[in-house]
């Protein structure tokens, strides 16, 4: 069974079997408001647009405490061909994120 919630806050679900209720039914669900990836602030000297100097580290931060509930996933690579660069995430803090990367060589990345 499948169910899509269409408001936020606390729901009840309901679980029958034979017109009884299963053990722990209703079963109370607090719904989040989805994920909103706009609301994600990437700040820092790391992508900054004036660049950063090859084999230097660098770092920036993902402020997602707006952005409701979500998984962080950060790929840094080089545009065209190349392998992408290690990226060390850490959690800062509720949904903060330090992100620190040492570009290899000059070139564009994304």
């Amino acid at each position: 069974v499948t169910y899509y919630p269409k408001k936020k806050g606390g729901h009840k679900v309901n679980v029958k079997y034979g017109g009884k209720h299963a053990p722990g039914s209703p079963f109370k669900v607090p719904i989040s408001p989805k994920s909103d990836a706009s609301k994600v602030k990437v700040t820092g000297p790391g992508v900054e647009k004036t660049g950063v100097q090859p084999g230097k580290p660098t770092w920036f931060i993902i402020n997602a405490t707006e952005a409701g509930k979500g998984d962080v996933h950060v790929k840094i690579e080089p545009r065209g061909r190349g392998r992408p660069v290690d990226v060390n995430v850490t959690e800062e803090g509720k949904d903060t994120f330090r992100c620190e990367y040492v570009a290899p060589e000059e070139g564009e990345y994304r």
